[in-house]
């Protein structure tokens, strides 16, 4: 029971901070703009706040801020005064105030970390607006089947004759295609899992169609560069990387391991005196990233080459985003034609034949 209240408490807490997220980009962007104005951090804090009571639901959001807002009073650091918080912060926030620098423009960081999320949840609300056509049309084809089969259950027991062996039993060259197709299916998937597993030992790249692996991608390296970005020793950004708590999506456990591994692999060898190049090498990282990471060691721009592994794989979920878009249309339209023929010949054919015998 116990284990059970608290999935619930979780999956609530998700929700929450999933139907707010909008709420806490408008609030980000409010107090980007008061900072970029000229105004101090506490001003712009308050004033932020003060903006914010006017939306719906905004209760919860101000309360978490007045709460930074007293410990910033208190002497806290802007980061502590965020971090501090007991409760979970989204991603965006939360990510964004780990990696504030403690000196130098706080709102140009800020306003890179907004124009990420930004970019983030648009194309995420897009993927959510490309599937409500597809789930319109499948839930329309099978609410008419299921009242085409209970409009015509009654017709069938009622001049129907008995049959003395059913006509749904299957027979074996049923079995036997069900039976092949089980195992295609099973071979390609195992195969697809092989094939995985190597690709995995031999380079660092987000597996599958999803957009939401590339984006979890692009998230990390992001995080990583934003870090050295404000200052931060790359020890501990890969530290606070790999410690970070992290809300991961349904299938999305595999590539927080993947990525979890990789950050550990990658705090080894740099304490172990390899260079960032050496240690990309070692770790597994594709090809673009060897490239970049002796280019970063030239110049000294660290943060530049993370930075630049976050925009590949943006630009990889973004393909694929248009790759799901092109496809999720026909495919969903296939799917409902092959309910209607099926439907037709489970329902509406027999009825046909047992008309022509009347």
């Amino acid at each position: 029971m116990r284990s059970i209240s608290a999935l619930t408490k979780t999956f609530k807490q998700r929700c929450v901070l999933s139907l707010q997220g909008k709420l806490w980009l408008d609030w980000l962007d409010d107090f980007v703009k008061l900072l970029e104005a000229g105004l101090p951090i506490m001003e712009s804090l308050n004033l932020s706040i003060e903006i914010g009571q006017h939306q719906r639901g905004f209760k919860a959001i101000q309360r978490r801020l007045e709460g930074v807002s007293r410990r910033l009073e208190a002497g806290q650091a802007l980061d502590q005064a965020f971090l501090l918080d007991k409760e979970p912060w989204p991603e965006p926030i939360e990510i964004a105030f780990r990696c504030a620098p403690q000196a130098g423009d706080l709102a140009v960081m800020l306003r890179r970390h907004l124009d990420h999320w930004c970019e983030y949840s648009n194309a995420k609300s897009q993927t959510l607006k490309s599937m409500v056509y597809p789930c319109v049309v499948l839930m329309l084809v099978i609410l008419a089947w299921v009242l085409l089969e209970s409009n015509t259950s009654g017709f069938d027991t009622g001049h129907t004759r008995p049959q003395p062996q059913a006509d749904s039993a299957w027979k074996l060259e049923d079995w036997l295609l069900a039976l092949g197709a089980g195992l295609g299916t099973t071979g390609l998937l195992f195969q697809q899992f092989l094939k995985s597993g190597k690709t995995r030992k031999r380079s660092l790249k987000p597996q599958g169609w999803r957009p939401a692996t590339a984006w979890y991608y692009s998230h990390f390296f992001f995080e990583i560069g934003s870090g050295l970005d404000a200052g931060l020793d790359l020890l501990h950004c890969l530290r606070q990387s790999n410690c970070r708590p992290r809300r991961v999506g349904l299938g999305q456990h595999r590539a927080l391991k993947e990525l979890t591994e990789f950050s550990a692999r990658m705090e080894r060898a740099v304490r172990h005196g390899h260079n960032l190049h050496a240690a990309f090498q070692e770790c597994g990282a594709p090809p673009f990233l060897l490239r970049q990471s002796a280019v970063a060691e030239r110049t000294g721009n660290l943060a530049n080459c993370f930075i630049l592994a976050s925009k590949v794989f943006e630009l990889e979920a973004r393909k694929r985003q248009t790759r799901l878009n092109a496809t999720l249309a026909p495919a969903t339209l296939a799917i409902a034609a092959g309910f209607l023929v099926y439907a037709f010949q489970s329902t509406l054919s027999p009825l046909y034949s047992q008309l022509g015998q009347f």
